[in-house]
Protein backbone atom coordinates (compact mmCIF):
# COMPACT_ATOMS: atom_id res chain seq x y z
CA UNK A 1 0.00 0.00 0.00
CA UNK A 2 1.47 3.30 -1.02
CA UNK A 3 1.10 6.45 1.10
CA UNK A 4 -1.27 9.21 0.10
CA UNK A 5 0.29 12.08 -1.80
CA UNK A 6 0.70 15.19 0.31
CA UNK A 7 -1.75 17.11 -1.86
CA UNK A 8 -4.53 14.60 -1.07
CA UNK A 9 -4.39 15.16 2.71
CA UNK A 10 -6.30 18.51 2.72
CA UNK A 11 -8.96 16.98 0.47
CA UNK A 12 -9.35 13.99 2.80
CA UNK A 13 -9.61 16.34 5.79
CA UNK A 14 -12.30 18.35 3.99
CA UNK A 15 -14.27 15.19 3.27
CA UNK A 16 -13.96 14.09 6.91
CA UNK A 17 -15.06 17.54 8.10
CA UNK A 18 -18.03 17.45 5.75
CA UNK A 19 -19.04 14.07 7.13
CA UNK A 20 -18.83 15.39 10.70
CA UNK A 21 -20.94 18.42 9.78
CA UNK A 22 -23.50 16.11 8.21
CA UNK A 23 -23.82 14.33 11.54
CA UNK A 24 -24.54 17.68 13.18
CA UNK A 25 -26.94 18.87 10.49
CA UNK A 26 -30.47 20.05 11.32
CA UNK A 27 -31.91 16.82 10.01
CA UNK A 28 -30.11 15.00 12.81
CA UNK A 29 -31.59 17.10 15.62
CA UNK A 30 -33.46 14.99 18.12
CA UNK A 31 -37.19 15.11 17.57
CA UNK A 32 -37.95 12.84 20.50
CA UNK A 33 -39.74 14.57 23.36
CA UNK A 34 -39.06 13.52 26.92
CA UNK A 35 -42.23 12.55 28.81
CA UNK A 36 -41.59 15.21 31.49
CA UNK A 37 -40.79 17.98 29.00
CA UNK A 38 -42.87 21.10 29.52
CA UNK A 39 -44.84 22.81 26.78
CA UNK A 40 -42.44 25.75 26.83
CA UNK A 41 -39.44 23.42 26.50
CA UNK A 42 -40.99 21.64 23.52
CA UNK A 43 -41.92 24.98 21.97
CA UNK A 44 -38.38 26.27 22.48
CA UNK A 45 -36.84 23.17 20.90
CA UNK A 46 -39.23 23.47 17.95
CA UNK A 47 -38.33 27.15 17.54
CA UNK A 48 -34.62 26.23 17.60
CA UNK A 49 -35.25 23.57 14.95
CA UNK A 50 -37.01 26.13 12.74
CA UNK A 51 -34.09 28.53 13.17
CA UNK A 52 -31.82 25.72 11.92
CA UNK A 53 -34.25 25.01 9.07
CA UNK A 54 -34.96 21.54 10.51
CA UNK A 55 -38.65 21.81 9.68
CA UNK A 56 -39.46 18.10 9.98
CA UNK A 57 -38.00 18.06 13.48
CA UNK A 58 -40.00 21.15 14.41
CA UNK A 59 -43.23 19.61 13.09
CA UNK A 60 -42.56 16.40 15.01
CA UNK A 61 -41.90 18.31 18.24
CA UNK A 62 -45.02 20.44 17.85
CA UNK A 63 -47.16 17.39 17.12
CA UNK A 64 -45.77 15.78 20.26
CA UNK A 65 -46.60 18.97 22.17
CA UNK A 66 -50.17 18.77 20.83
CA UNK A 67 -50.42 15.17 22.04
CA UNK A 68 -48.92 15.90 25.48
CA UNK A 69 -50.88 19.14 26.00
CA UNK A 70 -54.15 18.64 24.10
CA UNK A 71 -55.97 21.55 25.76
CA UNK A 72 -53.35 24.14 24.85
CA UNK A 73 -53.72 26.14 21.63
CA UNK A 74 -50.02 27.14 21.66
CA UNK A 75 -48.71 24.11 19.68
CA UNK A 76 -51.49 24.57 17.10
CA UNK A 77 -50.64 28.23 16.62
CA UNK A 78 -46.91 27.46 16.37
CA UNK A 79 -47.55 24.68 13.87
CA UNK A 80 -49.89 26.98 11.93
CA UNK A 81 -47.18 29.64 11.82
CA UNK A 82 -44.64 27.12 10.58
CA UNK A 83 -46.98 25.87 7.85
CA UNK A 84 -47.97 29.42 6.89
CA UNK A 85 -44.32 30.48 6.56
CA UNK A 86 -43.75 27.47 4.31
CA UNK A 87 -46.78 28.51 2.21
CA UNK A 88 -48.79 25.44 3.24
CA UNK A 89 -51.91 27.51 3.77
CA UNK A 90 -54.49 24.71 4.03
CA UNK A 91 -52.46 23.00 6.77
CA UNK A 92 -51.90 26.34 8.51
CA UNK A 93 -55.61 27.12 8.41
CA UNK A 94 -56.46 23.77 9.99
CA UNK A 95 -54.04 24.39 12.86
CA UNK A 96 -55.26 27.95 13.42
CA UNK A 97 -58.88 26.79 13.43
CA UNK A 98 -58.01 24.04 15.94
CA UNK A 99 -56.30 26.66 18.12
CA UNK A 100 -59.43 28.80 17.90
CA UNK A 101 -61.55 25.85 19.05
CA UNK A 102 -59.23 25.56 22.06
CA UNK A 103 -59.87 29.20 22.98
CA UNK A 104 -57.27 31.14 20.99
CA UNK A 105 -59.39 34.07 19.88
CA UNK A 106 -56.65 36.67 20.11
CA UNK A 107 -56.07 39.25 17.40
CA UNK A 108 -53.02 37.46 15.92
CA UNK A 109 -54.66 34.03 15.63
CA UNK A 110 -57.85 35.37 14.09
CA UNK A 111 -55.84 37.51 11.69
CA UNK A 112 -53.84 34.46 10.61
CA UNK A 113 -57.09 32.56 10.00
CA UNK A 114 -58.30 35.41 7.82
CA UNK A 115 -54.99 35.60 5.95
CA UNK A 116 -54.96 31.82 5.40
CA UNK A 117 -58.46 31.93 3.95
CA UNK A 118 -57.32 34.76 1.69
CA UNK A 119 -54.27 32.80 0.50
CA UNK A 120 -56.62 29.91 -0.33
CA UNK A 121 -58.81 32.26 -2.41
CA UNK A 122 -61.67 31.93 0.05
CA UNK A 123 -62.32 35.64 0.29
CA UNK A 124 -65.83 35.49 1.84
CA UNK A 125 -64.49 33.49 4.80
CA UNK A 126 -61.51 35.81 5.07
CA UNK A 127 -63.79 38.84 5.14
CA UNK A 128 -66.04 37.18 7.74
CA UNK A 129 -63.05 36.83 10.04
CA UNK A 130 -62.00 40.42 9.43
CA UNK A 131 -65.51 41.55 10.36
CA UNK A 132 -65.38 39.39 13.45
CA UNK A 133 -62.04 40.86 14.44
CA UNK A 134 -63.35 44.36 13.87
CA UNK A 135 -66.49 43.92 15.93
CA UNK A 136 -64.75 42.06 18.76
CA UNK A 137 -61.62 44.14 18.86
CA UNK A 138 -62.74 47.60 17.78
CA UNK A 139 -61.03 49.42 20.64
CA UNK A 140 -57.88 47.36 20.28
CA UNK A 141 -57.74 48.17 16.56
CA UNK A 142 -58.25 51.86 17.20
CA UNK A 143 -55.36 51.75 19.67
CA UNK A 144 -53.12 49.94 17.19
CA UNK A 145 -53.83 52.60 14.60
CA UNK A 146 -53.06 55.35 17.12
CA UNK A 147 -56.59 56.79 16.93
CA UNK A 148 -57.49 56.55 20.63
CA UNK A 149 -59.98 59.12 21.72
Amino acid sequence: MRPLPRAAVPRMLAIAAGFCLTLLSPACLSAQAAPDETLDQLYGRARDAVNKQAYETAVTLLKQAKAQYPASPKPNVALGDLYYDQELYALALGEYRDAEKKGADDFQTLTQISRSYGKLNQEPESIDYLKRIHSARYEELIGRLGLRR
